[in-house]
């Protein structure tokens, strides 16, 4: 007999009930609509929870969307107008020199009371 107690307790360890069946070890139906009511707060508290991070990622996702909308207006008029990246630029960076001409390289300037000493050091190969 000291062998079937023994499981009787290690079961009753395991399981968190007792094995006589006392009046404690059963809830009453005043336990099990307390245990119902507990389940259903936390039930109602996780819906709240999820709802709320979920309407808190809703609302970061419409400020990033309406940020980058802002920040994108200015090529959704070019695109409407018609115009290429070149006409894109401000109007300080689309501005045509003074003189009117574009030369990409390098430009060496000579003015017309130099241009006859500039040509002699050209023929002549040498400086003065």
């Amino acid at each position: 007999m000291g062998g079937f107690m023994r499981i009787d307790d290690e079961r009753a360890r395991l399981t968190g009930r007792s094995c006589s069946h006392s009046p404690r070890s059963a809830p009453g139906l005043l336990g099990r609509l307390l245990s119902y009511a507990v389940a259903g707060a936390l039930l109602v508290l996780a819906l709240t929870f999820s709802l709320l991070v979920f309407a808190v990622l809703a609302l970061a996702g419409l400020l990033v969307w309406g940020w980058l909308w802002w920040k994108m207006r200015a090529l959704r008029r070019q695109a409407a107008s018609g115009a290429g990246p070149a006409e894109a630029w401000s109007a300080d960076e689309r501005r045509p020199p003074a003189d009117g001409y574009v030369i990409e390289g390098e430009v060496v300037r000579v003015s017309e009371e130099n241009e006859s000493d500039a040509s002699d050091k050209f023929r002549n190969g040498t400086e003065r």
